[in-house]
């Protein structure tokens, strides 16, 4: 069986050197190459056969664009935004007054964790209660 297992490894590593020098050995014509800020492009200027050459001298300089201060804002949900549920299920909110929640764990025992990141703290949500709030919300770390 090792020796079976090792033979088929060995064929799908030969394949892919074979394929790997077959495209190494295309080719390239030098209309369809795009280098320096010709490369830069975004998906609506994607064609098959279009190649692109970037450089790290091609690549602005650090704090040179104006995404480097892009920062994010948060934008306020829509009074009409909510999740559709199927028929039979319905949607509510669970908890609210969060400072920049960024990441969300669930608990085997159904208590689910919430960092919020401009705190440094991570809440924990236990339980819900007739109205399908939290019975119990408290500082976990």
């Amino acid at each position: 069986m090792n020796k079976l297992l090792w033979m088929i490894i060995s064929g799908l590593v030969f394949a892919a050197a074979a394929w790997v020098m077959q495209a190494a050995g295309e080719k390239l014509d030098s209309k369809n190459l795009l280098s320096g800020q010709a490369g830069f492009m975004d998906y609506r200027s994607l064609r098959p056969g279009t190649f692109r050459k970037i450089t790290a001298a091609d690549l602005p300089k650090p704090f040179a664009t104006s995404s480097s201060s892009n920062a994010p804002t948060v934008a306020a949900r829509p009074a009409d935004a909510w999740p559709q549920a199927p028929a039979g299920f319905k949607v509510e909110l669970y908890a609210t007054g969060l400072d920049m929640p960024r990441q969300i764990r669930l608990a085997p025992n159904g208590d689910f964790f919430v960092a919020e990141s401009q705190l440094g703290e991570v809440k924990v949500f236990r339980g819900r209660n007739k109205d399908g709030k939290p019975e119990q919300v408290s500082s976990f770390a």
